[in-house]
């Protein structure tokens, strides 16, 4: 196999969970001891850094030019300038001032979002133990190549897409990938091909948790390649559309200009017929046209958002765009698996009902502790739920362990 083909290779596989061992580090052209310097190196050229490239964000400028196209910012600018005109000058500073407010609010918040994004990115782990030529060693996770090897303990966050050489009770928290809660006993030998990506035990998928033991494995996907890229390629070709409530001002936009410019034509055109000088009718026109104009709807508006914003900022909740805010309280059902699983990665019981009744349950998580509450439900019945459930558990278990067997 030529130097070239290993890289052509490693973009097009998608099978490795089918293969053993030996033919993973055969066709990384890899080996336990991990790369060289040179050849790491090398690598790192070919397939560029091990990172999740983000669609290029705009500048300044061009978001704050954005803010300005808002169809009530753009009759609010008209207003402030044909009151300009008509010798209004203090009208058209009020006007101006609450653009500048409106347009300063939106922007600020939009900026303050990306920056909370960008900081929520930055707490993936940094740095990972690998071997190079046979030595242990520390290196950003940025730098990671396919035929890395690395070392992996309780705590660690998994770095790339990796294929597990060696596992001592190891386990995985992957509901950052597939919304599974429980930890996946990870084992190193080939599984079938048909095996979907969460019964994949001998794989290590990209920001999963090591939850138990320890490993050590063999990177073959690094960056966009990995799992989690797939999916943030998918993510960043979706288009922004506009939220309901920016359709909605859009429309209320639309229809104040259009009587806006009625009722100024036809007031015009009367005044001109009954022999009113046209300065005169243009100045009359002028004045409907900035009384006509609602001043102070963007003002309202988007205080009325920034309130609904430092609400939800106070539970931690980042949003992106002010119009947003308004989307989620017209939201009547949200319809999620395992919501503890998407907000926390945990899921926590909080009733347990059985036929004649119910127990409340106290506790986060998977804190120790909590109680439970026997009062609404016989104790000898919740424990026969118990232990069936464990009961079951096991079977699935059991199950899933012939099945990759097979």
């Amino acid at each position: 196999m030529s130097k070239e083909e290993p890289s052509q290779y490693l973009r097009t596989r998608n099978d490795w969970h089918t293969l053993e061992k030996s033919q993973v580090l055969q066709n990384l052209s890899a080996s336990d001891a991990g790369l060289t310097e040179f050849e790491a190196e090398r690598r790192l050229a070919d397939h560029g850094h091990n990172e999740i490239k983000k669609i290029r964000r705009e500048s300044a400028v061009p978001v704050l030019l954005k803010q300005f196209r808002e169809p009530l910012i753009v009759i609010l600018l008209a207003a402030s300038a044909i009151s300009s005109l008509v010798g209004e000058i203090v009208d058209s500073l009020v006007i101006i001032s609450i653009v500048i407010m409106a347009v300063s609010v939106s922007f600020v918040q939009q900026f303050r979002s990306e920056k909370a994004i960008e900081e929520l990115i930055k707490m993936t782990a940094a740095t990972i133990h690998v071997l190079r030529s046979g030595e242990q060693k520390t290196v950003d996770v940025r730098e990671l190549v396919p035929g890395d090897v690395i070392l992996l303990n309780a705590g660690d966050v998994v770095p790339a897409d990796s294929y597990l050489l060696e596992g001592f009770n190891m386990q995985t928290n992957e509901a950052v990938l597939t919304g599974e809660s429980t930890p996946i006993q990870k084992e190193s030998g080939a599984i079938r091909k048909e095996s979907p990506l969460p019964e994949r035990r001998n794989i290590l998928y990209t920001l999963t948790t090591v939850t138990y033991g320890r490993g050590k494995a063999v990177v073959f996907a690094t960056g966009m390649s990995t799992e989690l890229g797939k999916i943030a390629k998918g993510v960043q070709r979706i288009e922004i559309q506009k939220t309901p409530f920016e359709a909605r001002m859009k429309g209320i936009s639309k229809i104040l200009t259009i009587i806006m410019i009625s009722v100024v034509g036809v007031i015009s055109t009367f005044a001109f017929l009954r022999g009113f000088e046209i300065i005169e009718v243009l100045v009359w026109g002028l004045s409907l046209a900035v009384a006509a104009v609602p001043e102070a709807l963007p003002a309202v508006i988007t205080s009325s958002l920034m309130i609904a914003v430092y609400k939800m900022a106070k539970q931690n909740a980042v949003i992106r765009r002010l119009s947003a805010v308004e989307t989620l309280g017209s939201t009547t059902v949200i319809c999620s698996d395992k919501t503890g699983t998407l907000t926390k990665g945990e899921m926590t019981v909080r009733k347990v009902y059985i036929h004649n009744g119910y127990a409340d349950v106290t506790g986060v998580g998977y804190d120790f502790d909590g109680s439970i509450d026997y009062s609404k439900a016989s104790k000898q019945d919740l424990a026969l739920l118990a232990l069936t459930a464990c009961a079951c558990v096991m079977t699935l278990w059991c199950q899933r362990r012939a099945r990759g067997s097979e």
